[in-house]
């Protein structure tokens, strides 16, 4: 290039010419060169073509770089006085300089002059863009769309507005929500997206742990135009709307076209590409105990806020607002800060797959929020609901047992990050506020096919419940939510009571203690447990004996989510509950619009028989618990696989209460669980006991009297008849020596003690922590750093694991014009398909097509495995067709409705000696023929002697 002053050619080095500087040249060299040459242009009075700093001084480098810029630089004419030529090549130097920079500003000027011309027409345009797509029924001159972001928040959701813009449709928005009363938000800790605020059509705090200035891209436009028809609207003229929206921004969102307002939390986390999915959407809680492995905190603010762990495929995201949902994300993240929790998880090697590692941070996290120095077993107690598959519990108890003062000295506490409970996020005020106001009102989600409504007042939820008799209670969706998905159960029309104080209450009267049916199986037992430390020992023999079954049904995250009234209410023949309430004398307080009643907690209601059973339009209100008397025992029994999460096989409740001072029966209750459609009361076996001695000849007739009352069919569900049969005498006899072991202890001079060779019957299982020593050998200090042999190395994607940064299939974002696949299989077993009708199906929305045998090109048989069943199926379950459409939801919905007819193969053979009247084998018959030698050796190819 030429210098503008000598019009001498020169060379210069450009920063933008060379890229970055590192990938060409050593950064020292590159400063070095720079620098150098710009010293020497200044010591010759030329200006600088190059100005780069340096921490080295121009003089070193010049000297170190003499040779780079002596040659490149031009040298004096000879001949020229070279004072008078500086000095004329400074004032024109001057005055050029003067002047470009009197055309820069000016060229300035009017470049901004252009630039606000160009945004008042953007803005122009974007009004107009959003006229356009308010609609008519809300297209009023108060209401405005609001781009502003939220103080609190982290992310602007304005410039994902905009860069949604060109992919609506300029047609209405789906779903939606009406309130006559603004809701305040639900708050979300660590989204990666943070469009949470789409489950409101009002404003949404989104309180997160991200930086300002953070950003996120989406990961496709087409995921972006499934998953937004958005409508930000908010009411200005409201004079409250300043208050409820101060802190948390302006924000409303429209949901989707396809979503519905009974979506569990996870699918809804799911559509938005948020969190790390996980397939406990696809488990049977009620079938397993439990099958957790994804889970959320809660954070909720009723009387006073609480942490409790949920699991994510049973919460339906309505049921969500006014809480605050912390999940693994907002935990803590390897861009941010990885929290202990998920620290110690992977150094403490508690990592393999990684697929239930969040699913473990959130379980140890809420522990730490309620207790910052938690007991070994409560650690273990806390994990009770999870699953692992291939870790193994032990490294993953023992991460979360080094926040325990009892800690074992298994690892160096100073590899990890001490915890600091002062440093977690707090409960949001704007919920806490929303929860006080005494203003709420009637809240309505609004679906494709379903109505989620959130009463406010008790008058308010019996109008509603006299309208939709038929509509079930939705609180913990233990019951309702399982029975959707495995039972294809439908409901136009959902109530969620949950804010109600009447059915939060705890009333501890003289006789007993009355229990509000919102309240969760969780806060019975901590209730049930402060009542056993402040009444006597004998009036809370009901409460212990619940007790000992709360410890061990399901695991925390059920008992967080389910509710007493929901499980009372339901009457499963598998509660471990029920009976108790029942042999305890407890009653159900029912309401409805016609006024109040109590309903004894007795055999005809637990058989759900039609008189002893709840009205449609009546609600529970709670539950009574009458405390036991003197001379009163109760007792709760169950015998199953395993201690926890597990259904007993049979279950039951006990209670008999004698003359005082004597073993004369008074009254006697038992009634028994897992042995039919409903728990059975032995009511006739009672009453003939009632005025009989308790002894060993009254056991006799009792066990003799029960088995005849109480019969099991030979098909029942579960099988084991027999087995189930010699169980009720055991819980029976089991009753019988706790009794006389309690009459001994009551008076030992007239009651004697059971016999030694009993005592073991009355002992149960102690639930310990387990407890184990390793032995392994310590790597030499000597060992060189290279040599990885012997050192105890974390998981290479341990840290992902536990911030669930790690990516599974489910966890890939939605590509353009990708279809999802539902399976059609078969409901009977060896049959032959007569029909299949798939024109209902294929009419649904989003429906693509249904595939069968008939679109596999080539054979549908592969290795013995046929893709899809043609002509017959040899079981149940076999794959008939698949649907696709845009939506997992349509395609599930869809394939409901694929129409399939059948004809029995005859004969069905399902015994051995079926099997061989019909010459029915799974294989050829092998036989070892014996013949003609000489004849063989004459007939063969070669002979070896």
């Amino acid at each position: 290039m030429k210098d503008p002053i000598s019009g001498v050619k020169v060379m210069a080095l450009s920063v933008q010419g060379l890229g970055e500087a590192g990938m060409f040249l050593g950064s020292s060299v590159f400063f070095a060169i720079a620098a150098a040459v710009a010293a020497a242009r200044k010591e010759r009075g030329l200006p600088l073509i190059l100005a780069i700093n340096s921490p080295a001084t121009a003089e070193v480098i010049r000297m170190a770089c003499e040779d780079q810029f002596t040659n490149l630089t031009p040298a004096p004419a000879r001949g020229q006085p070279r004072e008078k030529e500086k000095e004329k090549e400074k004032e024109e130097g001057e005055e050029r300089i003067k002047k470009k920079k009197k055309r820069r500003r000016r060229k300035k000027r009017k470049e901004k002059e252009k630039e606000k011309e160009k945004e008042k027409e953007k803005e122009k345009e974007k009004e107009k863009e959003k006229k356009e797509r308010i609609p008519r029924s809300v297209r009023q001159p108060e209401l405005q769309k609001v781009m502003e972001a939220s103080p609190i928040a982290s992310h602007r959701l304005s410039s994902w507005r905009q860069a949604l813009n060109p992919l609506h449709d300029p047609i209405s928005p789906g779903p939606s929500i009406t309130t006559e009363d603004a809701p305040s938000p639900m708050s979300f800790h660590g989204l990666t997206w943070h469009k949470a605020s789409t489950i409101l059509q009002e404003p949404f705090m989104l309180h997160n742990q991200y930086h300002l200035g953070d950003s996120y891209t989406l990961p496709s436009t087409a995921a972006a135009r499934v998953l937004f028809d958005c409508s930000m609207l908010i009411n200005l003229d409201d004079p409250d709307a300043e208050d409820r929206t101060r802190g948390f921004g302006r924000q409303a969102v429209y949901l989707p076209r396809h979503w519905l307002p009974n979506h569990h939390f996870i699918i809804f986390l799911t559509e938005l590409e948020t969190l790390t999915f996980r397939s406990a959407l696809r488990r049977n809680p009620q079938k397993s105990g439990v099958a957790l492995e994804w889970s959320l905190l809660v954070n909720e603010f009723r009387s006073h806020h609480s942490h409790y762990p949920a699991t994510a495929c049973l919460v339906p995201v309505c049921s969500l607002h006014g809480a605050a949902v912390t999940t693994v994300e907002g935990v803590g993240s390897i861009k941010r800060r990885i929290h202990p929790v998920q620290e110690r998880l992977a150094k403490c090697h508690g990592t393999q797959c990684g697929f239930c590692s969040p699913g473990m941070v959130m379980s140890i996290y809420t522990l730490l929020r309620n207790h910052p120095e938690p007991t070994p077993d409560q650690i273990t107690e806390a994990l009770g609901g999870n699953l692992c598959r291939c870790t193994g519990y032990r490294p993953i108890v023992e991460s979360g047992k080094t926040f325990s003062p009892m800690c074992t000295k298994l690892y160096n506490e100073d590899e990890f990050q001490p915890l600091d409970p002062s440093q977690e996020p707090i409960f949001p005020p704007e919920l806490i506020r929303m929860a006080e106001d005494p203003h709420k009102r009637r809240l309505t989600f609004q679906g494709e096919r379903t109505i989620w409504i959130m009463p406010v007042t008790l008058n308010d939820l019996l109008e509603l419940k006299a309208s939709y008799p038929e509509a079930p209670l939705v609180m913990g969706n233990t019951a309702v939510g399982p029975g959707m998905k495995f039972n294809n159960e439908f409901h136009p029309v959902f109530i969620s009571p949950l804010g109600l104080p009447e059915l939060n209450l705890v009333d501890t009267a003289n006789s007993g203690v009355t229990i509000g049916a919102r309240h969760s199986l969780a806060q019975m037992k901590d209730i049930l447990h402060s009542l056993t430390l402040e009444q006597p020992k004998e009036k809370t023999k009901t409460h212990q004996a619940l007790l000992k079954h709360l410890r061990t049904l399901a695991g925390p995250q059920i008992r967080n989510m389910a509710t007493l009234g929901g499980h009372v209410v339901s009457r499963p023949d598998f509660s471990d509950l029920n009976p108790i309430l029942a042999a305890g004398n407890a009653t159900i307080n029912v309401i409805s619009k016609e006024g109040q009643r109590q309903i004894p907690l007795n055999g005809p209601f637990l058989e759900r028989l039609p008189e002893a059973s709840l009205k449609p339009e009546e609600v529970a209100l709670s539950v009574f618990i009458p405390y036991s008397g003197q001379w009163q025992y109760v007792s709760g029994l169950r015998l199953a696989q395993r201690q926890e999460n597990a259904f007993a096989i049979v279950n039951a409740g006990m209670s008999v209460e004698f003359e005082e001072g004597t073993n004369t029966i008074k009254d006697l209750q038992m009634l028994f669980g897992s042995v039919a459609p409903t728990v059975v009361s032995a009511s006739q076996t009672c009453k003939q006991l009632i005025g009989r001695q308790w002894d060993d000849q009254m056991l006799s007739d009792a066990c003799q009297l029960v088995l005849e009352e109480i019969r099991i069919p030979p098909d029942a569900e579960g099988g084991m008849v027999e087995y189930r049969r010699t169980l009720i005498i055991s819980l029976l006899f089991k009753f019988y020596l706790k009794v006389r072991r309690w009459l001994s202890e009551m008076d030992p001079q007239k009651f004697p003690d059971i016999p030694e060779k009993f005592v073991s019957a009355l002992d149960d299982l102690p639930i310990e922590t387990p407890q184990g020593i390793q032995m392994f050998q310590c790597v030499d200090p000597n060992q060189p750093e290279q040599d990885p042999v012997g050192h105890p190395i974390m998981h290479q994607s341990g840290i992902k694991h536990a911030t669930g940064e790690a990516k599974f299939v489910d966890d890939m974002p939605r590509i353009n014009q990708e279809l999802c696949l539902t399976v059609v299989t078969s409901t009977r077993a060896h049959a032959k398909i007569t029909s299949i009708d798939v024109s209902e199906a294929l009419a649904y929305p989003g429906v693509v097509d249904v595939i069968t045998a008939e679109d596999v090109p080539g054979d549908n048989n592969h290795s013995g495995e046929i893709f899809y069943a043609q002509n017959e199926v040899i079981c149940v379950g076999q794959i008939i067709c698949t649907v696709a459409a845009d939506t997992y939801i349509h395609a599930k919905e869809a394939a409901k409705r694929v129409k399939i007819t059948y004809d029995d193969i005859e004969p069905a053979i399902i015994t051995i000696e079926q099997a061989l009247e019909h010459n029915s084998f799974l294989s050829s018959e092998k036989k070892i023929e014996q013949g003609n030698v000489d004849y063989a050796f004459k007939h063969v190819d070669h002979i070896i002697e």
